[in-house]
């Protein structure tokens, strides 16, 4: 017997159907400005770039060498953002100190509470 997903309340008359609650996830793209070599990790507030426009300032130990200042910038967001590191992606800027972040949180209220406390640092 071929099993569907209901999509719709008539559709869960029918006796094959599997019932699936799907979480959706709240993304946010953000752009960073890294500060690779640092002497510390830090999530140090919002600059301007030369056109304008935003990042956020992240300082990491590791070298802009073989990625590792990428994972460790996703480390950083991912313990500011209280996500799993599998919820940090790089969109763009691998190998530019200027990138850019999609960040998936599971609720809007991670979003404001990260926001906040990257605006007030």
């Amino acid at each position: 017997m071929r099993k569907t997903i209901a999509t719709s309340v008539a559709d869960v008359k029918n006796k094959n159907i599997i019932i699936t609650n799907k979480i959706i996830m709240k993304t946010i793209i953000i752009n960073v400005k890294v500060f690779a070599g640092a002497k510390i990790n830090e999530i140090g507030g919002i600059i301007n770039d030369v056109d304008g426009i935003k990042h956020l300032r992240i300082k990491t130990t590791k070298p802009a060498e073989l990625g590792a200042a990428n994972k460790d910038i996703i480390s950083i967001l991912s313990k500011n953002c209280k996500v799993p590191q599998s919820n940090i992606k790089l969109v763009k800027g691998e190998k530019s100190r200027y990138k850019k972040f999609s960040i998936e949180f599971e609720k809007e209220a991670q979003i404001s509470k990260f926001l906040k406390s990257v605006i007030s640092s």
